[in-house]
């Protein structure tokens, strides 16, 4: 019971702040571009036009909504071996 718990909060809290991580910089890709923009890595990024660097980096965003979609699985699976033993008789 212990166990299951521990992986439920883990996986919970995982979730969440892989969810949480990739809207933050889902929606500010034009801030990182700026600030790519204005730092030495221009020298590595200037020659790609900014709608496709935009483009590119939504994209790799799109791996940690994944990974927030794993974990909830896994929470969900945590959820449902907790409700079935505490459902069992004792």
């Amino acid at each position: 019971m212990k166990e299951l718990l521990s992986r439920l909060v883990t996986a919970g809290i995982g979730a969440i702040a892989f969810l949480i991580w990739g809207i933050y910089w889902y929606r500010n890709a034009e801030k990182v571009d700026k600030w790519m923009m204005d730092d030495w890595t221009r020298e590595l990024v200037e020659h790609i036009p900014r709608a496709t660097r935009l483009r590119k980096f939504r994209r790799g965003v799109m791996l940690t909504f994944v990974a927030a979609a794993i974990l909830f699985i896994f929470f969900l699976c945590n959820l449902a071996q907790l409700l079935e033993s505490l459902s069992a008789p004792v």
